[in-house]
């Protein structure tokens, strides 16, 4: 009985998924040192198949440093969408210096499925902070 087991699970194929990112925003638009900044994005299921939860990590990061993460991810329907932000008045960042900052939001898949398309799992860019 147990062979029978092992044989199945070597000849089952991962479903074939497409997560990405359909959303990102922040505010305030015009961000000044000591304010802060709220982030909202949206991951989204292009494929066929139902992406499970806890089969892939969401993570944004501000110049390296993580300020915000998913590891307990929902299901994902297809063509669906899971959005993330904070509830008014609150924030996931503040920034101490003007300047440029970059972000990254990833997505990553942890095995539950084969993602077909990886290159929309990034998105990166800057964010100025000035002396308002």
């Amino acid at each position: 009985m147990s062979a029978l087991l092992l044989i199945l699970s070597c000849n089952m194929k991962k479903s074939k998924g497409d997560l990405k990112i359909s959303r990102f925003e922040y505010a305030p638009q015009k961000i000044a040192i000591g304010t802060g900044v709220a982030f909202r994005y949206s991951i989204s299921n292009s494929s066929i198949v139902i992406i499970e939860g806890g089969n892939y990590n969401v993570e944004l990061f501000i110049d390296d440093a993580k300020i915000a993460y998913d590891y307990m991810t929902s299901d994902i329907a297809p063509g669906s969408e899971v959005s993330y932000g904070m509830k008014k008045g609150l924030h996931h960042w503040v920034p101490n210096k003007s300047g440029k900052y970059k972000y990254r939001l990833l997505v990553s898949e942890k095995g539950g499925f084969e993602d077909i398309s990886t290159k929309n799992n990034v998105l990166e860019g800057e964010i100025f902070v000035g002396e308002f």
